[in-house]
């Protein structure tokens, strides 16, 4: 957080819709850390959901978010 009031992070945005929705790796060993699975589908749907909760998480506008980086295959 800075002094202007922005906010910076980072992370995939594909692995915290997945751990919302308690989507684990199929390959999950139980007793290491879970560092989160993105290795399923991840759509424009589930992005606009993911900007619609990090909206509200933050109290902010659409036009406040800003992605960098999003990975297309």
């Amino acid at each position: 957080i800075h002094n202007s009031g922005t906010v910076l992070f980072a992370g995939s945005i594909h692995k915290l819709w997945n751990s919302l929705k308690e989507i684990k790796a199929p390959n999950l060993i139980t007793y290491r850390k879970d560092r989160g699975f993105n290795g399923n589908t991840f759509n424009l749907a589930q992005i606009l959901e993911i900007r619609k909760h990090l909206q509200i998480l933050f109290n902010c506008g659409p036009h406040q978010l800003c992605f960098q980086n999003i990975e297309i295959d």
